[in-house]
Formats: structure tokens, C-alpha cells, sequence
């Protein structure tokens, strides 16, 4: 404690304050005794009983070196301020030295000794501060903290030339300098000796670095094919690996050329050209598909050109079809199939709706049951179910698709089946020609006389065919017994064998005599005696011939002053032929000259009076 220079009173009363003048061994000195400064020793007693001898000036300037730990007693030293750290001391080192003998803040440096056995040199005062052992720290190497000692298979990797005179045994196993290193396969590297105990472990091994053996050209060698030969420049297939994320040039067996990353074309990912994800000349959208080209809308796209899309494009674009519609879809689904939906009756059109196809249907349209939806913003074909309303007033809801031209309520004509509106109650007689076995489990009690459901019926003569049962609720009946189609009984072979015979073997595909009616408008191919090959109708083959031989005959006929009438000219010269026994395909005088009163009686005409007579 420093006191005022010049003020006495001021000083002693310091003194007096902390007394700490010793009262005995002073002798009669007092601090009175002193009147200004001295450098005098005298002895001094603090609080704690600690005695000793200063000059009066130093000590009031620095007080007791006890208390201070400036000089060792019981009660400061280290083995009564801190006996667990004093259990370290290293009484063989200290030569006699002891615990006893220093204070716990002393700067002196002694020799201390773990529970390890480590054994180091250290001031007191850091060490009650709470400084440890330097080794079990690691803060200075020991065999039990080294890194041959830490990590014993770490150290088999430690490089044995490359690391000058250090051994793993020298180093910690935490530090962070940067050694080299080699693995089991001879790769070598440097590396922080903390991060390869951290874990890390060879870059070459691990896929960090390239190598011989990681490279791309070594683990995919059928993909280092398609490494582009200059630009990629100097980088080659041995410099990068197969899961690089770097863009690089590829060149496929077509020649198509194309910047990809090495992870992309290691994954799986082909060319995109061959693959169609990418346009070129040979996989564009006119090369490939040039019908489907011809409907796209030269207008609506823009810049866009069939030359520039692929097959399996997800672009939307504009087409237009034969008939003027135009609308839009993704490329890869007109490719698939997607046609016009306007023609298609998907979408509406004027031509199309509902109003336009159907109008008899359209007026039992409900007029407020269906909101704003209208019989012209509807398809015939749309399975959307509507309201209608019948001419009686009777509202019902089913689908647009399901109703046809001229079908009526289901009420009005009983749809719903019961013991009074079945088939088998209201028209017994048709339901006696409900076929017993080719109908499943359907009976005539099952379905109402107006459904437009299919049923099989056989009729008495056995024939046996397929109709809805409301056309033959309304009398349609056995369409082989009607004529309408041909049975055994009635086709052209049965009714006009002869006419048979000219129907021609090969030109009509699998249809037969057999398969039509003498009275049908279906057109044939047929061949005459002669061969003469043409086609016509059924119907107009009754009593008309071969046409090339027809007009051979009418030529006959004008040099002798008449005519045939078209009817009969064919048969007449099927006649002629066969009396005459002409197989050329141009008549001869013979045949010209021939008595035609000989021929069965037919009806000739007179050239000039156009008048009927018999030959």
C-alpha cells in the first residue's frame, strides 16, 4: 500500500488502520518514531498472524508476502492449498523439493507426474490454475497418445519414404499437418493426419481422386466408346470418372453429337437424337410420320415446323385436318393415334352436335332441367347424361350416347319390365320365337316389348337370327323367310342356278352364290361363256346377259332390218350361242344367218315400226 509522500499523519494512520506494525519485535520503536520515509527494517504482522521483517516503505507498498505467496508457510503452500494437484508432485525429480516448500502461485517450474506415469515440467501457479498433463492432453507426444498407439491400422498407411525421418510413433493422431499416405493398392497421397483419423479415407479408393482403375475409361468401357475424339481437347476418358458431374462432348454410332454429364450417360441416358429427345433430319416429326405432317397448322405455330419436333414430343401444337377443324394436342399423342376429336365426335362442332345429327331427338331436350347446356354444345356420341322430356310430359335422365333417332320415353313404351308390360304378356305370339337356348338366362318375362336390346329368335322353318326386340315387336319378322337375307332356300344358287354359273370363281372374295339374293343390289363380279368379265347388281341380272355379247348380237341383227330389246338381248344370244355352238367372242355369218324362228318364242322389234313381233 503506497501512502501520501509528505502527509505523517496520514500514514501512520494507515499503519494503525491495518495494523500491521508488530507490537514485540520492534522493541520501543513506534511508528511515530518515524517522521517521514525510512528504509529501515523493521517487523511486521498482518491479520493472520504471518510475521516478518521489510523496510517500512516496501512493505507498506507490498504488504505481507505470506498472504501475497510470496514466501511459503503452512497454510499457503501447495500442499495445504491443493493437495489433490500436490499428489502429482515428482519427489524424485525435485531433488528433495516439496510441496510444502513452494506456494500455489509460485512461477517456479517443477516436475510433475500423472496417474499415467507421464512425467513433464511445469510452473505451480498454471498448474493450480488447472493445467494438465501435456501427454494426456496431447499436447506433447508420448507412446500412448501417438498415432501408431491411437490408430494402429491407420498407422499401416503411413507412407514409408515420403514422410522424411517421422515415424507414426512421433506424430499425434489429432494433428492436423498434412503427411503422405498409401494404401493396400499402392495409392499414395497427402492428407491431414486428423482428417484421415476422422475417417477419410483413400480419394483414389473412395472415388476423390481419378486412377488407372476408376476412371471411365476402365469402369465403363462400352460408354468410353462414345467419348467425342476432339472436343473435348485434351481430356480423355482415363482423366474423368463415370459419375462425373462435368458436361462433356459424346459422339454416338450414327454420328450424333451431344454434351452431356458423365453421371447422366453412366445412369442410363442414351443419345437423345436416337432416342427421340432431341430434333435432328432422321428423327424429326416429317421424316418420320409425314402423314400425320400433313395436318399440322401451317399458320397457328409459329416458327414451329414438323422438321423441328420429334414423335414423342410433349409440345402442344396446332393441327388441321381434311376437313377444316382445328385444334390443339401433344405431338406424342397424335402420334400414338389421336385423331380429329371434332371428327371423332369428342369435341363440338356445328356439324356435329347433337341439334345438327339428331333433331328429332333434340326437341325432348328438357328446357330447364340441363342449365345452360344446349343440343347444339353436345356430341350424338357424348356419354354425358342429360334430362329429357317427352311430347306427354314424362322426365327422365340417361345418357346422350345411349338414345338414338326416334326412340321413345321409357315410360311411354314400357321399358320397365313387370308381369303386365313383359314381352311374354303383351306379344305372346313373338315370344314364341324367343330362342330357347342362345339367349343366356334372358326370357321373354325379363325384357318389355320396346327395348332396344338384342335377343336370338328362331322362327318355324328353323332359321335363327339376331334382332332387337322392339323391330320385331313392331313386325319386323324372319329376314331368311322376308328375302331379306339369303337362306338355302332362297339365295341365288336355290332360286337362279343358272345365273350361278356366271358368277365369277375369284374376283368376289369369299362371297357366294350361296350368300346372296337374286333380288339384291349388291354388286358381283361375273363371267360369261365366253369369258367376258364385268360387274353388276343382282337385281339386274334377271334376263340380261353378258353386255359384250349383247351388242355383238344387235350388230348381227341391224343387217337384217331389226332389233333386240335390251331384256331379252342377253338371253337371246346366250341362245344363239348355244344352237349354234359359236365359242368365238365375235359372232360369225353363221351365227347372223341363223333361222330365229327356231329359237324359243322372245319378243323382237321391228327397227321401223317399233313394234312387237314374235320369232
Amino acid at each position: 500500500m503506497l501512502l501520501g509522500k509528505n502527509n505523517q499523519k496520514d500514514r501512520y494512520a494507515k499503519l494503525d488502520k491495518i495494523k500491521i506494525w508488530h507490537p514485540t519485535k520492534n522493541g520501543k520503536l513506534k511508528p511515530a518514531d518515524f517522521p517521514g520515509v525510512t528504509w529501515k527494517k523493521v517487523w511486521w504482522i498482518c491479520k493472520k498472524g504471518h510475521e516478518w521483517q521489510a523496510k517500512e516503505y516496501k512493505n507498506v507498498k507490498i504488504g505481507c508476502p505470506y498472504c501475497a505467496g510470496k514466501k511459503v508457510c503452512g497454510d499457503n503452500s501447495l500442499a495445504a492449498v491443493n493437495p489433490e494437484l500436490a499428489k502429482e508432485w515428482s519427489y524424485k525429480k525435485n531433488a528433495g523439493l516439496t510441496p510444502h516448500d513452494v506456494t500455489s502461485g509460485t512461477e517456479k517450474k517443477v516436475w510433475w507426474k500423472c496417474k499415467r506415469k507421464h512425467e513433464w515440467k511445469a510452473s505451480v501457479n498454471k498448474r493450480n490454475r488447472g493445467s494438465g498433463c501435456h501427454y494426456c492432453s496431447s499436447r506433447r507426444i508420448c507412446k500412448d497418445n501417438s498415432l501408431a498407439a491411437k490408430n494402429p491400422k491407420l498407422a499401416k498407411e503411413w507412407h514409408p519414404i515420403k514422410n522424411e525421418n517421422l515415424k507414426p510413433e512421433n506424430v499425434f493422431a489429432t494433428t492436423k499437418r498434412y503427411f503422405w499416405w498409401r494404401c493396400k493398392k499402392g495409392h499414395e497421397w497427402r492428407a491431414k493426419c486428423s482428417s484421415r483419423s476422422e475417417g477419410y479415407g483413400c480419394p483414389y479408393c473412395g472415388g476423390g481422386k481419378i486412377c488407372n482403375e476408376n476412371s471411365l475409361s476402365a469402369t465403363n468401357p462400352r460408354l468410353a466408346k462414345e467419348w467425342h475424339p476432339t472436343m473435348n481437347g485434351a481430356l480423355t476418358s482415363k482423366d474423368v470418372f463415370a459419375n462425373t458431374k462435368k458436361f462433356i462432348w459424346w459422339r454416338c454410332k450414327k454420328g450424333h453429337e451431344w454434351r452431356a454429364t458423365g453421371i447422366s450417360r453412366n445412369s442410363g441416358n442414351l443419345c437423345p437424337f436416337c432416342s427421340g429427345r432431341k430434333v435432328c433430319d432422321d428423327n424429326c416429326l416429317a421424316t418420320i410420320n409425314p402423314n400425320l405432317a400433313k395436318e399440322w397448322h401451317s399458320t397457328r405455330n409459329g416458327n414451329l415446323t414438323p422438321g423441328k419436333v420429334t414423335l414423342g414430343s410433349p409440345v402442344k401444337a396446332w393441327w388441321k385436318c381434311k376437313k377444316g377443324h382445328e385444334w390443339q394436342a401433344v405431338i406424342n399423342r397424335r402420334n400414338r393415334g389421336n385423331k380429329c376429336p371434332y371428327c371423332s365426335h369428342l369435341y363440338v362442332s356445328s356439324e356435329f352436335s347433337l341439334l345438327t345429327i339428331k333433331p328429332k331427338l333434340a326437341k325432348e331436350w328438357h328446357p330447364t332441367k340441363n342449365g345452360k347446356l344446349k343440343p347444339s354444345g353436345v356430341t350424338s356420341k357424348s356419354g354425358r347424361k342429360v334430362w329429357w322430356m317427352c311430347k306427354k310430359g314424362h322426365e327422365w335422365k340417361t345418357a346422350i350416347s345411349s338414345r338414338k333417332e326416334g326412340s321413345k320415353c321409357s315410360i311411354c313404351c314400357n321399358r320397365k319390365v313387370s308381369a303386365v308390360t313383359s314381352l311374354l304378356a303383351l306379344n305372346p305370339k313373338l315370344a314364341k320365337e324367343w330362342h330357347p337356348t342362345r339367349n343366356g338366362e334372358l326370357l321373354p318375362e325379363n325384357v318389355v316389348p320396346g327395348t332396344s336390346r338384342k335377343a336370338w329368335w328362331i322362327c318355324k322353318h328353323g332359321h335363327e337370327w339376331q334382332a332387337i326386340v322392339v323391330s320385331r315387336n313392331k313386325g319386323h319378322g324372319c329376314p331368311y323367310c322376308s328375302g331379306v337375307k339369303a337362306s338355302m332356300e332362297n339365295c341365288l344358287a336355290a332360286k337362279n342356278p343358272r345365273l350361278a354359273k356366271e358368277w365369277h370363281p375369284t374376283k368376289n372374295g369369299k362371297l357366294t352364290p350361296e350368300d346372296v339374293l337374286p333380288g339384291s343390289n349388291k354388286k358381283i363380279w361375273w363371267i360369261c361363256e365366253l369369258g367376258h368379265v364385268w360387274m353388276r347388281e343382282v337385281i339386274y341380272r334377271k334376263n340380261r346377259g353378258c353386255p359384250e355379247c349383247a351388242y355383238a348380237l344387235k350388230e348381227a341383227l341391224k343387217s337384217r332390218g331389226g332389233s333386240v330389246g335390251g331384256g331379252v338381248a342377253g338371253e337371246l344370244t346366250n341362245k344363239l350361242r348355244r344352237k349354234t355352238k359359236q365359242k368365238s367372242k365375235y359372232f360369225t355369218e353363221k351365227s347372223i344367218n341363223y333361222p330365229f324362228e327356231k329359237l324359243p318364242k322372245m319378243k323382237i322389234f321391228d327397227k321401223k315400226s317399233k313394234s312387237a313381233k314374235k320369232c
